[in-house]
């Protein structure tokens, strides 16, 4: 087993759009784009390259202050494939 850190990247057959009020994705087995909110919209924000879960968590800390929720967000964006895992 070797030690080699777990990144996370949004998925590059997800599209996307930034807008004012927070990204809307579209993932390919999607019938309709969906407005993400809250904290997994501040994740996917954050996610504009590779980074480790504690570095999500700092980057979004820093972009909102006090913010929560933010390793089930990052589950939940993993879960509905719209990010993936990278060792």
């Amino acid at each position: 087993m070797t030690g080699r850190t777990v990144v996370y990247v949004r998925r590059a057959e997800v599209l996307w759009r930034s807008t004012s009020a927070g990204p809307v994705v579209l993932a390919p087995d999607w019938d309709t784009p969906e407005h993400l909110q809250g904290a997994a919209a501040l994740v996917w924000e954050v996610l504009d390259a590779p980074l480790d879960a504690g570095t999500v968590e700092a980057e979004v800390r820093a972009l909102v202050p006090g913010a929560d929720q933010i390793a089930p967000a990052l589950a939940e964006l993993v879960e509905r494939r719209l990010v993936e895992e990278r060792r």
